[in-house]
């Protein structure tokens, strides 16, 4: 059953003694949870796919769980609710037999577990957990949840094109520097007046192929919010497609050079990180250096678009390109080159220190999380 509020995404997954949640809000405040045998009620305010607002669900439940066991914990990046079942079992499904399908609800099947003997000792629990297999346990339930929800196929699916996609850019960008870092050595710094013209193309296929990662979000095949993207790929897309793709002069100033090494190095780090994450691999140099290389990277490379941005804007200025003068029939005037300086004052700099204090927070989050798991 859904309630008026909207509904945030909710991940389900089970032992034979217990129902686990995870609702995906962030910075969230939870108003209202109740349970009552075999129903709950949950009601929060935070940031979801919709923005920040107010979310909410009620679900029926399949079987009965203990009201005075059920409890919920808030962080930053979710809701973790844990519901006690009254009869130990496995559960075909969370909701009861002929519910409505519900849209937000998905399986996840990353923290499924199969059951486990309460006389175990921790360290054999442990090591059972890593053996026993939900597929080989129970493949009746398994199968049934399969064709109802397409959620592990999908899932599976999410993680191909995913794993490719970073792949693919990963290509993109190591080509980049390769050749970039070859005519250097080979030719110094007369290199750097071919920089646009040796990997421009390659350039603009993986900048807009990075407008997939606004969308990703959206569609639930990454976490995180959209602003920052949008705010990363938009600002680039901006730098590479109107100050430097349009004019010949601008593409052979010895910045772009420096512009095009800054921006691929952070992205050459960036996608097998990624990669590595999405196939279970850690290597804590890769995850280091990915929250770390931006700390010189990102204000140099905000220095070098800018220096383009403001290098275009005197060309346009010289030439009226792009630029609308009256009298016209529209009876509107238009200045290009003056868009661009106060895009540089109002978008720039402000958006480069909003991304900087986004990823300064993941660094502290990432590093020191790991650092304790360590400890």
């Amino acid at each position: 059953m859904q309630n008026s509020l909207l509904n945030p995404l909710v991940f389900w997954s089970q032992t034979e003694g217990q129902i686990s949640l995870k609702v995906d809000l962030k910075d969230s405040q939870v108003d209202d949870f109740t349970c009552t045998g075999s129903r709950i009620n949950f009601q929060a305010t935070g940031r979801g796919a919709s923005g920040s607002q107010e979310y909410g669900f009620t679900l029926e439940l399949f079987g009965n769980v203990s009201p005075d066991e059920c409890k919920f914990t808030t962080s930053d990046a979710r809701v973790d609710i844990s519901l006690k079942k009254v009869t130990p079992s496995w559960w075909p499904q969370l909701c009861p037999p002929g519910t409505e399908k519900l849209h937000f609800l998905k399986i996840d099947f990353d923290k499924w577990k199969s059951g486990e003997d309460e006389t175990e000792s921790d360290e054999e629990k442990a090591r059972l957990d890593d053996q026993r297999d939900i597929l080989a346990d129970y493949p009746d339930v398994l199968q049934r949840l399969q064709t109802q929800e397409l959620g592990y196929r999908k899932e599976q699916g999410k993680k191909v094109y995913l794993a490719l996609y970073n792949l693919l850019q990963f290509v993109g960008f190591l080509y980049i520097v390769t050749v970039l870092g070859l005519r250097l050595a080979r030719d110094g710094h007369e290199a750097t007046h071919e920089a646009y013209e040796a990997v421009g193309k390659a350039f603009k296929f993986c900048q807009l192929m990075q407008f997939l990662e606004v969308l990703h979000p959206m569609f639930g095949y990454t976490k995180g919010g959209v602003l920052a993207p949008l705010m990363q790929t938009t600002g680039r897309a901006v730098v590479l497609f109107l100050a430097i793709d349009t004019d010949e002069r601008v593409q052979r100033l010895t910045i772009v050079a420096y512009l095009f090494l800054v921006w691929a190095i952070v992205e050459l780090v960036r996608y097998p990180h990624y990669l590595m994450r999405l196939v279970g691999v850690h290597v804590a140099q890769l995850e280091w250096l990915r929250y770390t290389l931006w700390i010189p990277l990102y204000p140099l490379g905000a220095l070098y678009e800018t220096l383009v941005l403001l290098r275009a804007a005197e060309f346009m200025e010289a030439t009226d390109r792009f630029a609308v003068r009256l009298p016209n029939k529209w009876n509107v005037t238009f200045d290009m080159a003056l868009a661009i300086r106060i895009y540089v004052l109002v978008a720039i700099l402000p958006g480069v220190s909003y991304l900087m204090s986004m990823m300064q927070k993941a660094r502290r989050k990432r590093l020191r999380s790991r650092s304790k798991k360590l400890a």
